[in-house]
């Protein structure tokens, strides 16, 4: 059965239609001698079609849009990676396959997941206390230290240079090209020094596996322990200090107290490690999810004129 999409805006309507994935996923699924199930779509913003399935498993449909096409086989390779490593709770990866094997240049590949119980952590953050919070800072670090610490295995360091063949550096000067372009920037008193950043000087630290988006959408929570770490589709080859960024500015929400505490869950000393600010606030402005919108608000907040000065009062 093939799948038809005009246009980007068609995949966009269709892409939490169970109706229209579920004839496609079952012809799939039962040529791979899995079990039809009830699917149900996910709901929430996302790049991905991504479905309940049955009880226990996640359905998932890459897409050739919306940077698809980079993250294509990340998931499933870091997933397989962790796994071997163990200590680190993840989904099993089930299953994978492609929709259209023969007809076209994308085939989109789906993978069958294990689901991981417990809630998000976004949805449980608000009504903390400070005391609850601080505990999770520190347990997020601890697992996020195990992660970090996996070796990179031959699957997911080909899949990756597959995307970037030089590898993490390629990608950052990519995104400073990006943000270099943003015209509304031009009027902040730190633009210039935003031009003149270079993202290949920075020390990188090992080859660590990143999960690239991990915010608290991504963290689950049971019993008032961290149950998991989902969605790895846009997993990197890097820097660790890449992922403090969206935990800091989206969970954290800047606070400095939440961050020193999981930096000590994580074990690394600011003092001595190098560069440590440097790398944070360029990793700010160069993540792929866009927090170089913020500066703006940001340098009005804290009165910066300086990427030093703005770094100091974001991480302290």
């Amino acid at each position: 059965m093939a799948i038809r999409f005009l246009v980007e805006d068609h995949y966009r309507k269709v892409r939490g239609d169970a109706s229209f994935w579920r004839p496609l996923l079952e012809e799939a699924l039962q040529q791979s001698q899995i079990s039809i199930e009830p699917m149900t779509p996910i709901e929430g913003e996302g790049t991905n079609a991504n479905f309940w399935y049955g009880t226990d498993k996640v359905l998932k449909v890459y897409t050739p849009f919306f940077g698809g096409r980079e993250s294509r086989g990340m998931e499933t390779a870091a997933l397989k990676n962790l796994a071997l490593e163990g200590g680190v709770p993840v989904p099993k990866v089930l299953a994978k396959g492609e929709l259209e094997p023969l007809e076209r240049e994308w085939k989109w590949p789906w993978a069958l997941l294990g689901r991981l119980p417990g809630r998000t952590l976004a949805t449980l953050w608000p009504p903390l206390t400070a005391s609850e919070r601080h505990g999770f800072a520190f347990e997020l670090g601890t697992m996020l230290r195990r992660i970090h610490g996996v070796v990179p295995g031959g699957e997911l360091s080909r899949t990756y240079q597959s995307v970037w063949p030089k590898g993490f550096a390629e990608f950052l000067t990519r995104q400073h090209q990006l943000v270099s372009a943003q015209s509304d920037l031009a009027v902040i008193p730190v633009y210039e020094e935003i031009l003149r950043m270079s993202p290949a000087g920075l020390v990188s630290g090992w080859p660590a596996l990143l999960h690239g988006d991990l915010d608290g959408s991504h963290i689950l929570v049971e019993s008032g322990k961290i149950s998991g770490i989902i969605d790895f589709g846009d997993a990197k080859l890097g820097d660790p200090l890449y992922d403090f960024i969206p935990i800091h500015h989206d969970l954290f929400g800047l606070d400095r107290s939440l961050f020193a505490e999981f930096l000590k869950g994580y074990g690394i000393d600011a003092a001595t490690e190098p560069r440590f600010r440097d790398r944070l606030i360029t990793y700010t402005i160069l993540h792929e999810w866009g927090f170089a919108g913020r500066l703006s608000k940001w340098t009005s907040q804290s009165g910066a004129t300086t990427l030093g000065d703005l770094a100091l009062w974001m991480w302290g």
